[in-house]
């Protein structure tokens, strides 16, 4: 089984996080950045509150965005032709450009840019993601650092959050130094929260990525979900089904329920060979003003492979948002003690 490490304020670890000014945060995305022309904001998905339709008739929280790689449909558990020879010259994603695998991909020129016209910088911050539980021997590791910006469009009544994972290649990087080996924490999803308060006026969430850094895996599917769905190529399916009943933050069943509140992120971060995410947007309504920042908005998680982790920090979220209590309304229930089973 691959035990569920879960990190929360008073649970089995502690998170911490700290904002760096303004300067530190443009060295920082610098240091990582293809400095590409601008390009028109083509891959912006809405996020339907009811999810997304199967081709069999079924719905899924999830749709995909780059389907190339080990999210292609021979990678898929349904798929039944797959071999080890197949599998093992198909497993590096497609990147997005503008002729090929661009769903929910954009092209921007710089990460500090908004990836839309008429968006203003409204907010921006830098959190330090601290792993402290029995892997660490309950000592503090700096493992990634979560960049933020939100931008606002005043004449819209529009806000885009964005968001970007810098895993660190510090001493703390192997976060289980007992174990022999390099234990490097392998994010799989990212999760945001906050935004449900557009579900009374039917209103729709959009997000998109931008893969700026050459190292940075595309985003292969996103969903309006508060669970991130294990994956294990020819093992799993790439859009899971929807649940009937809330599903935990990490779900080893391949099930996923809808919640307003919650966008999960599915990609591949992690040293040594992928240390930096693409740029996440979400657009959404927001009313004038700031925005808030409150606790467990952001969540880091390594879904595919043992032990199970999850990391949470604070964020970004609308002004009208009303807070945690709303947020995790979704119960975050335990994950199965099972190892994920075959799908038919």
């Amino acid at each position: 089984m691959m035990p569920l490490t879960r990190q929360a304020h008073g649970t089995q670890g502690r998170n911490t996080c700290k904002q760096v000014s303004a300067l530190a945060l443009v060295y920082t995305l610098a240091l990582t950045t293809i400095w590409l022309p601008t390009a028109a904001a083509t891959g912006f998905v809405a996020l339907p509150l009811q999810g997304f339709s199967l081709e069999d008739g079924s719905r899924s929280a999830y749709t995909l965005c780059n389907d190339t790689g080990k999210y292609s449909a021979k990678f898929s558990a349904k798929y039944s032709e797959k071999s080890s020879a197949k599998l093992s010259t198909t497993s590096i994603p497609v990147p997005a450009s503008a002729d090929a695998a661009n769903t929910c991909a954009i092209f921007v020129g710089s990460e500090l840019q908004a990836p839309l016209p008429g968006y203003e910088l409204l907010a921006h911050a830098m959190r330090q993601a601290i792993m402290n539980n029995a892997h660490t021997g309950f000592q503090d590791k700096k493992i990634a650092t979560v960049s933020e910006l939100v931008w606002r469009n005043d004449e819209q009544g529009q806000c885009l959050f964005g968001s970007r994972v810098i895993t660190l290649s510090s001493a703390d990087a192997d976060y289980d130094s007992q174990t022999p080996g390099k234990q490097y924490f392998r994010i799989s999803d990212v999760a945001h929260g906050g935004f449900g308060h557009d579900a009374a006026d039917g209103k729709l969430l959009e997000v998109a990525y931008a893969q700026h850094a050459s190292k940075a895996r595309p985003v292969y599917r996103v969903g309006r979900s508060f669970s991130a769905v294990s994956y294990q190529a020819g093992n799993s399916l790439r859009l899971p089904p929807l649940a009937a009943q809330a599903t935990p933050a990490i779900n080893t069943e391949q099930l996923a329920a809808l919640d307003s509140n919650w966008v999960n992120f599915t990609t591949e971060i992690g040293l040594p060979k992928h240390p930096v995410s693409p740029m996440l947007y979400i657009k959404t309504a927001c009313a004038a003003g700031k925005p808030q920042t409150l606790p467990d908005l952001i969540r880091l998680r390594q879904a595919d492979r043992a032990p199970l982790i999850e990391l949470s920090l604070p964020g970004f979220a609308p002004p009208e948002a009303s807070g945690l209590k709303e947020i995790s309304a979704a119960k975050e229930v335990s994950a199965p003690k099972t190892k994920i089973a075959a799908q038919p």
